[in-house]
């Protein structure tokens, strides 16, 4: 059964609007909705943004397979009052970061790193973005990815 966060942003990305109250949930519920959503879609996750959210809490929403392209790509993008190019490093990693129970330290961090590269981000954020909604949503919404 889906969250109600979750019906939600399908909705938004069905339609391109919601008539619903968007209210904040907690970030775990955040990324349960980010997990619906793929699962919904049907989609799989290419990679992942990594942010540090307001509170100073490290963040993460994935980008879906689809919508990562490669040198030279052109794109229909859609009509938007709201669309953001961010310039981001895009790292690629030559080897998995699992779940463990001791922090990763930086040198297990850099020696994961295969490369390191330039990248773009196309920012359109379905519902808004912070302050105009509540940020635990907007983490749901893959941080307008």
């Amino acid at each position: 059964m889906l969250s109600e966060a979750t019906r939600i942003l399908m909705e938004l990305r069905e339609t391109g609007q919601t008539l619903r109250a968007i209210t904040d949930i907690p970030y775990d519920a955040a990324y349960a909705a980010q997990r619906e959503v793929a699962e919904a879609l049907g989609e799989a996750v290419g990679g992942w943004k990594v942010a540090i959210c307001p509170r100073g809490v490290p963040i993460a929403a994935p980008l879906l397979a689809s919508t990562i392209h490669g040198d030279g790509c052109r794109l229909d993008l859609p009509s938007s009052d709201f669309i953001k190019i961010e310039t981001e490093l895009a790292l690629r990693l030559a080897s998995d970061l699992p779940p463990r129970a001791a922090p990763y330290t930086r040198e297990d961090i850099v020696a994961a790193i295969a490369s390191v590269s330039s990248a773009f981000e196309i920012v359109i954020p379905r519902a808004g973005e912070p302050p105009e909604i509540p940020f635990g949503f907007y983490l749901a919404d893959y941080l307008g990815n």
